[in-house]
């Protein structure tokens, strides 16, 4: 079985609901609050996790989710409905919470115009090194009660799920550039061929080798001072021949890695994988600063890669094979650089095979998931039927187990 060691990560899963009837007086002052609130209150009665609700206001307002919840369970605009049986010491509550938060999403969908219905983020507990089994565990249980709530519920393909991934020892420059660099060479021949078609289009989940100031900023494209680094973890341009993977210009591929091996910092990284330096791509640095007191570079802190890649699910199994395949990168990207170049060369080799059977490879010499292969063409059957987000009806609303 394939290592997930040193692994931390965490869900964000975005959808739609309305304001419940039993809610109706809140319906000019917080409605979106009231619809959250009411899914995440459900939730709660119907199962043990730990779970908030986020507020969203000035402090001298108040919504249904403060009004309700009592103040000693209320930390920093997350309002705890049920805690966690074990909470560390300095562990914030609210990061082994299921929080329900509001969200802006498109109405991708004429119904969705329709009904107006606010948006809902629903970000899981971060679980550390040692959980992902019992993570997806969770997640399966959260996934399958959300779908037993008696409540209308609806995606579309504006609705994300985002996934973070981090390490229990804290996030580097290195490490963020190694990961970044095995984006780079996966995103066309891997991340995107498994998500639904219109991901690849979404202002939310852009890829980067097509949108991010990597790829668009020319003044990040001149080769480095001192390309040390780089040699040491990747193989020289000759290795990379013109392909259909590469728009047939490889020198494209080194141009961006020039721009992160020439970061420094994380924050630097972070700014170059967005578009125009301003809105994230598919793939984003999440900074996180709450745990390295007085350190700007942030090295060590619990920053966080962010895969935007995919589209929502209700479906634990494509939830926990996305996990995998995102884990496992960032597994990879903590080898060291004699194994880890060797990875990038055999991952070149396969991408110059330009093939339909690419992405099988991958998961299978570089990944280690060969045995996700089957359960991943199933998947593309779905997408090829026009089947994007999964458990919905054609009404758009989540079926009921």
């Amino acid at each position: 079985m394939p290592s997930f060691q040193n692994i931390t990560f965490g869900v964000e899963l975005e959808l739609m609901t309305p304001l419940p009837d039993s809610y109706r007086m809140w319906r000019f002052i917080s409605p979106s609050a009231a619809s959250r609130f009411n899914m995440a209150d459900l939730l709660a009665k119907r199962t043990s996790l730990p779970i908030a609700a986020q507020c969203c206001h000035p402090p001298d307002d108040k919504c249904t989710i403060c009004a309700t919840v009592a103040k000693e369970n209320q930390f920093s605009g997350d309002c705890v409905l049920q805690f966690p049986e074990i909470l560390s010491y300095e562990e914030d509550v609210s990061e082994r919470c299921f929080i329900f938060k509001g969200e802006f999403l498109e109405f991708a969908h004429p119904l969705s115009h329709q009904r107006g219905w606010d948006g809902v983020e629903i970000t899981t507990p971060v679980f550390h090194a040692g959980e992902l089994d019992n993570g997806l565990d969770t997640m399966k249980t959260a996934l399958t009660n959300l779908r037993q709530l008696g409540l209308e519920i609806s995606a579309d393909d504006s609705c994300g799920m985002h996934v973070h991934v981090g390490v229990e020892t804290g996030m580097t420059i290195l490490l963020a550039q190694k990961i970044t660099t095995l984006i780079i060479l996966l995103e066309t021949t891997l991340l995107l061929r498994l998500v639904a078609p219109p991901r690849w289009k979404s202002a939310f989940s852009l890829p980067i080798c097509e949108n991010s100031s990597l790829a668009m900023d020319m003044d990040l494209h001149k080769p480095l001072e001192d390309p040390t680094a780089l040699n040491q973890h990747v193989p020289c341009m000759s290795t990379m021949k013109p392909g259909k993977w590469n728009n047939w210009y490889p020198k494209h591929i080194y141009e961006m890695l020039y721009g992160v091996w020439g970061s420094t910092i994380l924050a630097d990284l972070t700014l170059r994988l967005k578009k125009a330096r301003v809105n994230r791509c598919g793939f984003a640095l999440s900074l996180r600063n709450h745990k390295v007191s007085g350190e700007e570079d942030l090295e060590g802190s619990p920053t966080t890669v962010e895969f935007r890649y995919s589209q929502m699910t209700f479906d634990h199994e494509l939830l926990r094979n996305w996990t995998e395949i995102l884990a496992r990168i960032v597994v990879i990207a903590q080898s060291d650089a004699e194994e880890f170049k060797s990875c990038v060369e055999e991952i070149i080799s396969i991408n110059g095979r330009d093939d339909r059977d690419v992405w099988k490879r991958l998961m299978t010499d570089v990944l280690g998931l060969g045995h996700r292969v089957p359960q991943w063409e199933e998947q593309l059957k779905y997408f090829e039927r026009g089947e994007y987000v999964s458990h919905l009806d054609d009404e758009l609303l989540l079926k009921s187990l």
